[in-house]
């Protein structure tokens, strides 16, 4: 147990149990719309070739949907993930206008060489902190500026600089890694009967009691077994033999141990880890649930959402785009299992118009601000920017007609 973490990679990439709960969030992360919108009304933006080309391949070997499971993936493994772009110091206010390729650092290879001394809560920017992330590649060592990392971290607790790095949530999970491993090895051992599994005695007697196997008789029975009995090829399973004799099992059978009880036990303290619904863990003897959709209903509201709103919060910041009234916004609108059903929608629909109707009269938002809470595209029409106070007597009536 007190190793078992020390290489959290390798259980995402070698362990089951461990994989399961990250690509359940991973994947359903990624299918999410990610959208540009602007700040003022909330309409999407469609023309814009610096972000489009960001949301479909941020570089030359990756996908957007392939970068972004990189990146959640490496978050939940290691507790960090990085984004590194290479920009000059001048433009990166508006990262989004001058870089064109963006980068998922390798997690467990990069790290943190903070500055010789460090005034945590009095820096000023980040550079005052963090000196460089280092990047190990075999023998090489790359030094990237902070100001052009992305750092996405899971919550870190502990001395020193340890709460800025950010800890994985496998740490928590050292026992039931433990456990896990052990019995599938013990299963392993089991089914390929790795030494003795019992032994063949003589049931032999006369008046002085047991007869032991002759040598003869141990070669012969031996002999038999490997030359015509097993459980390949052509090879009968049952052992016959003139010699009288019983046998006695060393070991338990995987019913007497119970294995598969455990790794489901093991499986679900793993995926509570992650906040992963346990029945939603793949199991024999449960294919069905009557709960399934309110399990994944609540993976995407209180798991799933709330990480992907923050990663586009955080590449709102990286990019810039704040600062030129845009930001990235994600949809999962589309998603079944999230759908109200028709009346839970229209009801929703017309207490938002209602509102909106309220608002647009007292002056507050333009018609745009309305079609755009409503799900509804921008018009282009001048008119429909206005605020009902800026409007002509000749607009006002065109309006009052249409919406009464």
């Amino acid at each position: 147990p007190a190793t078992i973490t020390g290489n959290t990679v390798a259980l995402f990439n070698e362990i089951s149990e461990v994989n399961f709960p990250v690509m359940a969030i991973v994947n359903r992360v990624c299918n999410g719309h990610f959208l540009l919108k602007e700040t003022k009304t909330d309409g999407v933006v469609y023309e814009n070739d610096e972000i489009n080309k960001f949301l479909s391949q941020p570089n030359a070997l990756q996908s957007f949907t392939e970068f972004t499971k990189q990146l959640i993936a490496y978050k939940y493994v290691t507790g960090r993930s990085f984004i590194y772009s290479n920009v000059a110091t001048f433009a990166m206010s508006h990262r989004w206008q001058t870089c064109d390729d963006y980068y998922v650092l390798p997690a467990h290879l990069t790290n943190i060489r903070y500055q010789d001394r460090i005034h945590l809560f009095s820096a000023r920017k980040k550079s005052d902190i963090i000196k460089s992330y280092d990047v190990m590649y075999g023998t090489e060592c790359l030094s990237l500026e902070p100001d052009n990392v992305l750092h996405f971290k899971d919550l870190g607790l502990g001395d020193g600089v340890k709460h800025i790095d950010g800890q994985s949530r496998l740490e928590t999970q050292k026992y039931p890694l433990s456990n896990l491993i052990s019995v599938y090895e013990a299963r392993n051992a089991i089914y390929v009967k790795r030494g003795a599994i019992g032994a063949i005695v003589s049931r032999k007697v006369d008046q002085s009691g047991s007869i032991p196997l002759t040598k003869t008789e141990k070669e012969q029975i031996q002999k038999d077994y490997n030359d015509s009995y097993g459980v390949t090829s052509d090879k009968s399973n049952t052992l016959i033999t003139n010699v009288p004799v019983d046998f006695i099992r060393f070991n338990m059978s995987i019913q007497e141990l119970a294995p598969f009880e455990e790794t489901l036990a093991d499986a679900v303290q793993i995926a509570g880890a992650f906040n992963v619904p346990s029945v939603l863990i793949p199991r024999k003897d449960q294919s069905t649930f009557s709960n399934q959709d309110a399990a994944e209903k609540s993976l995407y509201e209180n798991v799933v959402i709330p990480e992907t709103v923050a990663y586009c919060k955080a590449l709102n910041s990286f990019l810039g785009l704040e600062k030129d009234g845009l930001y990235l916004d994600v949809s999962f609108d589309h998603i079944p299992v999230l759908q109200p059903n028709e009346r839970e929608r229209a009801s929703t629909r017309k207490m938002i118009s209602e509102a909106c109707r309220t608002n647009f009269f007292s002056g507050v938002i333009t018609l745009n601000d309305w079609i755009a809470a409503i799900g509804g595209e921008k018009v282009p029409d001048k008119i429909y920017n206005k605020y009902i106070l800026q409007m002509t007597d000749e607009e006002l009536l065109k309006i009052e007609r249409f919406i009464k």
